[in-house]
């Protein structure tokens, strides 16, 4: 997920601090590996390759919607970014004029000139990658030993049939893996009324600005890092 705020503002940050700040004996880090535009492939690839270098205690695993859309390459595939058309429309202005004609809403600025995504009707395939990311986070976690917790981020809680699905779809499948699987939806912490974008960088640029970051760390703490769920120590 892109990011759009400064590093100590994203909410692994604000973990490490909350936790280290009340933790006298233990010195808890979090290493965040995301890139953007990063799918699940290119996310397990890393966890393989590169997180388990650090030994850590967790893995915390976070997608968003968006992140199942792009396709799954096979590892033996080398990454060539697709040729950049029609570059005048990838602005965030131009995509802003194209959201209130209705065209193409809610297309990320370079989403189809990076990478190749799962296109309408290919539904199951966006499925699918999601059961296979969870078949691979169960056999490391089986084989490692290690924890493992995985996050959806979802900033509006008006959802399509699509999205509800998934969100179905990414419990469900956490539960059969015994993984702890967790729906963060930042909306459901704004007053009635308060409009969405409250969360946001600003109306254009749809990340989570520093208050929505917050938040994602407070639901992380309070369904993830408690007692029962297998995760580290609480501070």
């Amino acid at each position: 997920m892109g990011s759009a705020v400064s590093v100590e503002d994203t909410f692994h940050s604000v973990l490490e601090r909350e936790f280290n700040h009340e933790s006298a004996s233990t010195r808890y880090e979090f290493i965040n590996f995301g890139v953007e535009n990063y799918g699940l492939g290119e996310m397990m690839g890393t966890i393989h390759h590169k997180a388990m270098r650090y030994d850590p205690d967790m893995i915390l695993f976070v997608m968003t919607g968006f992140t199942p859309e792009i396709r799954w390459e096979p590892h033996e595939k080398p990454f060539v970014p697709l040729t950049h058309e029609n570059t005048g429309w990838t602005s965030y202005v131009a995509l802003k004029l194209k959201g209130l004609l209705g065209i193409n809403r809610g297309q990320s600025a370079n989403k189809q000139e990076l990478r190749d995504t799962v296109r309408r009707g290919e539904w199951g395939l966006y499925f699918k990658q999601v059961q296979q990311a969870f078949d691979e986070l169960a056999a490391l976690s089986d084989a490692s030993g290690i924890p493992i917790a995985a996050a959806w981020l979802r900033l509006n809680k008006t959802t399509t049939s699509s999205t509800e699905k998934l969100g179905h779809l990414f419990l469900q499948r956490a539960a059969e893996k015994n993984i702890t699987g967790v729906v963060v939806d930042l909306e459901s912490y704004l007053k009635l009324g308060e409009p969405v974008h409250k969360l946001l960088v600003n109306r254009s640029e749809k990340h989570p600005n520093s208050y929505g970051h917050k938040l994602i760390a407070t639901q992380l703490r309070e369904k993830i890092f408690s007692d029962g769920a297998p995760t580290i120590p609480a501070p």
